[in-house]
């Protein structure tokens, strides 16, 4: 897994220093009551989660929700895309269903027949008005 870039750099950016007192080694608290064998295996586990922690997340992250891997590096969100506050999920504006290129050209089209002072009939000027407003929702 060490070859996706971005999984290195959302790392980079994630992983946590072991506190001094759970590093391997290191004395058994005083509030311990199990003795040090006990206190040095679960040490050991929690050093593990530690370790596999960011590794979860980031796989949490893409396959539950929803982000792409460059988000989790960069800790931006894409244009447009939002997160959710009660789920954590992300959310996306949806997709155009027309062709971007086609979109441009209507609105050009569009713009030139209003720069014209053009008498448009009511239905399709309605249309104008909500494609206009569609693409600053999209912009925004």
């Amino acid at each position: 897994m060490s070859e996706i870039r971005e999984f290195e750099e959302y790392l980079s950016r994630n992983s946590a220093e072991v506190p001094e007192a759970l590093r391997q080694g290191g004395p058994t608290p005083k509030t311990w009551p199990h003795g040090e064998e006990a206190w040095q295996a679960l040490v050991a586990k929690a050093r593990e989660h530690l370790e596999l922690k960011p590794r979860y997340d980031f796989a949490h992250g893409v396959a539950v929700q929803g982000h792409y891997t460059d988000e989790l590096a960069t800790g931006q969100l894409r244009p447009g895309a939002r997160t959710n506050a009660a789920t954590g999920v992300v959310v996306r504006p949806p997709e155009p269903t027309i062709p971007r290129a086609t979109e441009e050209r209507a609105r050009d089209a569009l713009k030139a027949l209003a720069a014209r002072n053009a008498q448009l009939h009511a239905e399709l000027r309605q249309a104008r008005e909500r494609l206009a407003a569609q693409t600053a929702e999209w912009s925004a």
